[in-house]
């Protein structure tokens, strides 16, 4: 245990010592652990209460949708290569 801890402050020195100083008061950036439990969190969403949630649901009819937001993507690509 105490060799994980050593690590972890090491790390965490090292971070303090090289890492951007204007980031340092962002949100999510003062530390890993927000953005691991936003990543945990996400995993949980996707692959256990997701689909528990769906899976007596008819799935979306999304096509569309799916088109429009296709073409709009295209033309704000061309629009960006134009620029």
């Amino acid at each position: 245990m105490a060799l994980i801890m050593k690590y972890i402050d090491s790390m965490h020195h090292y971070m303090d010592k090289f890492g951007d100083p204007r980031t340092k008061d962002w949100p999510l950036m003062s530390s890993p652990l927000p953005t691991l439990a936003l990543c945990l969190g996400y995993v949980y969403l996707v692959k256990v209460l997701g689909p528990r949630l769906m899976e007596n649901r008819k799935p979306f009819q999304l096509k569309n949708t799916l088109i429009v937001y296709n073409f709009v993507q295209v033309v704000f690509s061309a629009w960006l290569f134009y620029e």
